[in-house]
């Protein structure tokens, strides 16, 4: 005899995104897709973006930010160009050395208003990001203005390997533990399979993974 108590999980409205091919299928957070029909991948490869709350209007956040006179920033330039009219949409990775003590090959400074400060740092910058913005030129060069924005979709900021389970950048015995807590408590993460099921499986998953390493 056994006795059990459902968990109260709270269940999202988006879509899941293939990883490997670019495949969007609509529906809620607990009910990832078994297999991509476009690519066969397996449903551990798809990841949820939920839809952004329709009553967000970015107007109002924007008012924070309508002093530019000191603001400041740093950018850098990608190797690939954004797609043309009729290429359909391309992915891109970006590496912002987070954990860099000064500004990092490749990156430069820009400042926006005649106040932004002469000699601005890096760890000022990251450790106090207040947004991120997409561009299609190099602030540096003189270019004709486009009357069009730079889209974006499916926006994702990784910080580490997934068998990292404490996120503390080694892989030990305590990430064995961490994932055992989410594996009994049916937490998403310990879902290695994507399959929805929490089963031996996983942990094979998971046992590969943590052999794989982090680069």
């Amino acid at each position: 005899m056994s006795l059990s108590k459902a968990r109260d999980v709270e269940v999202l409205e988006g879509e899941w995104e293939c990883m490997d091919c670019g495949y969007i299928e609509e529906g809620p957070s607990n009910r990832r897709p078994k297999r991509c029909p476009e690519c066969n991948a397996p449903g551990s490869v798809f990841e949820f973006f939920e839809y952004e709350d329709e009553d967000w209007n970015d107007d109002d956040d924007f008012e924070e930010y309508e002093d530019f006179d000191d603001d400041w920033g740093a950018y850098v330039v990608g190797d690939a160009n954004i797609p043309l009219v009729g290429q359909g949409w391309l992915s891109y990775e970006f590496e912002v050395p987070s954990q860099s003590a000064t500004l990092p090959a490749g990156w430069k400074i820009i400042q926006y208003g005649p106040t932004s400060p002469a000699n601005p740092e890096w760890s000022d910058l990251i450790t106090s990001v207040d947004q991120v913005v997409f561009f299609y030129g190099d602030p540096d060069f003189f270019f004709i203005f486009q009357m069009w924005d730079v889209g974006a979709d499916n926006v994702r900021i990784s910080t580490g390997c997934k068998p990292d389970c404490e996120g503390d950048g080694d892989l030990d015995v305590f990430d064995f533990l961490c994932f055992q807590g989410k594996f009994a408590q049916q937490d998403p993460y310990a879902d290695f399979e994507g399959d929805g099921d929490w089963d031996v499986f996983d942990f094979l998953a998971f046992q590969g993974a943590y052999a794989n390493g982090c680069d």
